[in-house]
């Protein structure tokens, strides 16, 4: 059951990272930071499972810190971004602050090699990667890089 739950979480993240990178590299190179940003993350993510799959847990703790510390947009993108938001702001940014939290959790799971910990704190951090994408990717796409 654990390893199907797994298989269905990678399959699904696997299609939103590689849904969210050809959508990124289709726009022009006077992008925002999010977007190297989101990129980033998607190669943490990707190599994330990868080292998963060979059960590299110290490589899955250090990489999963670095998703937990991913770094933020400048302060006036922010606001730039905050203010096209508006009131989603808030969901937004929980979105963030749950993948940063579940990105915590499955780095210390992996540490201590338990993988009911991994697999819950993988499924926070995937979660809101995809409800995030699915709620607000579209909307930002057409409106910072539609020409």
């Amino acid at each position: 059951m654990l390893s199907q739950l797994f298989i269905r979480i990678i399959l699904t993240l696997g299609i939103s990272i590689a849904t969210f990178a050809h959508a990124a590299d289709s726009q022009d190179a006077d992008s925002l930071a999010l977007r190297t940003i989101m990129q980033e993350l998607a190669r943490n993510m990707q190599s994330l499972n990868t080292q998963m799959y060979t059960e590299d847990w110290k490589a899955v703790a250090d990489i999963a810190q670095k998703i937990a510390t991913h770094d933020e947009p400048p302060i006036e993108e922010k606001k730039q971004i905050l203010q096209w938001l508006g009131e989603n702001a808030k969901s937004f940014r929980n979105h963030d602050l749950e993948v940063k939290a579940g990105a915590q959790d499955l780095s210390a799971a992996a540490r201590s090699e338990d993988i009911k910990g991994i697999m819950t704190a993988l499924n926070r951090v995937q979660g809101n990667c995809l409800a995030c994408h699915q709620g607000f990717r579209n909307d930002f796409i057409q409106h910072f890089y539609a020409k």
